[in-house]
This record gives structure tokens, sequence and C-alpha cells, in this order.
């Protein structure tokens, strides 16, 4: 597996829904890109001129593959040293490291920049992949809390 993150442009974000088949030569694993209310949400920030590494989705390309597996990134501006993760990855490349791997370049991506102390990541208590993928990034277990739109989920901080 050799994983790039590939920022999505503005230019990304709108051909996306348009072309979803193959994006910079490669083709697209269904599945793999982010979900409308994502790219909307990143079309929106890029607009008012928010900046792009942390608030516009990355790509996980697979370079040996020539596939797009999977989509991640930031939920916003890191606040009080500490940034959030989110991420996918196409059902057909569940279970063969794609997350963890996205994971950790995330982390090494907020980690590199001097605001940022932490990273959080969420994952639901009745997802075990995603928990397992978190914890092989190196991400520590933090506790647990309520949400209303995923229930009970796990907690996990990363650090340098």
């Amino acid at each position: 597996m050799a994983l790039t993150l590939v920022s999505l442009t503005l230019e990304h974000l709108l051909a996306s829904s348009r072309d979803p088949v193959t994006f910079c030569g490669s083709s697209v694993a269904e599945g793999a890109l982010p979900p409308d209310f994502i790219i909307n949400e990143a079309v929106s920030a890029l607009e008012r001129g928010d900046p792009q590494l942390w608030c516009s989705p990355f790509a996980f390309l697979d370079t040996d593959l020539h596939e797009v597996v999977g989509s991640g990134g930031f939920r916003g501006v890191p606040k009080a040293g500490r940034v959030e993760i989110g991420y996918g990855v196409a059902e057909k490349y569940r279970g063969q490291g794609y997350a963890s791997a996205a994971a950790r370049s995330l982390v090494a991506l907020a980690l590199a920049e001097p605001t940022v102390l932490e990273v959080y990541a969420e994952t639901s208590v009745t997802n075990p992949a995603s928990r397992r993928a978190v914890e092989k990034a190196g991400f520590i277990h933090a506790g647990q809390r309520q949400t209303t739109s995923d229930g009970l989920v796990d907690q996990w901080i990363a650090t340098s």
C-alpha cells in the first residue's frame, strides 16, 4: 500500500459531484469520496476564505492501485490547540489498513502545525473497525460521551 493524501481544492470539490468515476487520472472506488454534506460545507468554507488545510477534505489515493480508496480530513480549524479528524474508506477497501494509515497521516499533518498540540477523534462504540484504526494510528482512549447523532462514542487523543 502506498497511500497519499491529496488535498481537495475548490475545483476538485465542485467537479466531484459531476465526475466521481475519475480523480486526477485515478479511478475512484464507490463510496470513497466524502458525502455531499461535507463537500457542501467545504465549498462554503473555502469560498469564505477559510484555510484549505483545515476546511477541505483529502482524497486517500493508493498510488500503487491508482485508485482513491477513501477520504477524510479535519473538522474545522484548531481550537485551544486541538483539532478533530474524520475519515472514511470505501467498503471494498475496509480492513486493509487504509483508515489507520490515513489517520496517521492526518495526525502528522496536524502536529506539524505549531498551533496544534493534540488531535482528537471519535468512534462509535458499535464500530470496532474504526476503534482499531485509531488505536493503530497511535491514539489513546480518553473516555466516552453520548451524542444525539451517533449515540455513545469513544473519544481518542493523539499527541506528538
